[in-house]
């Protein structure tokens, strides 16, 4: 079967960016996580993780990954959706428990040079109800970033077509 080449485009990274891939092959990452949103309603995982692909394509800085040679860092911006999407049914429906699976999930194998590293989604199906979160690593993300991509990945799953970005 043929399989269409990986396309990345390359972009200079911020002096943020350059730092926070340094600080993580270091192994002092930092991710920006707002952890353990309550959805009320059953979870339609496959829908929420084509909403979760549909968020990864709409922003750029969602599919980079970074090349360190020679000490340089490129910035590499994929034009497929890679992540790391986990969906799980714990039996503790609580924050604390979701948030007891989902830390481990969010910071295992953490490498910027590696496709889809850098955003993970954690889903915990719960029956009636479920919980989630995103999990965009620093290098890629700010602090003002989570709620966007919280409210954007609620409406793709619910269906809503959005604007383009800009």
């Amino acid at each position: 079967m043929f399989q269409e080449p990986l396309v990345e485009r390359r972009v200079e990274p911020s002096a943020n960016q350059i730092r926070y891939v340094k600080a993580e092959m270091a192994g002092a990452g930092s991710y920006v996580i707002s952890v353990g949103h309550l959805v009320r309603g059953s979870l339609n995982s496959e829908r929420l993780r084509a909403a979760s692909e549909a968020l990864v394509l709409r922003h750029d800085a969602l599919r980079t990954r970074f090349d360190i040679a020679e000490g340089a860092i490129t910035a590499l911006v994929s034009s497929e959706p890679h992540f790391r999407f986990h969906a799980r049914t714990p039996a503790d429906p609580s924050l604390k428990a979701f948030r007891q699976m989902a830390l481990p999930l969010i910071f295992d194998r953490v490498d910027p040079r590696e496709l889809g590293s850098l955003v993970r989604i954690v889903v915990a199906d719960l029956g009636d109800s479920w919980r989630f979160t995103i999990a965009a690593h620093h290098a890629i993300s700010d602090a003002f970033s989570p709620g966007l991509m919280n409210k954007q990945l609620l409406k793709l799953s619910a269906g809503e077509v959005l604007a383009p970005t800009r």
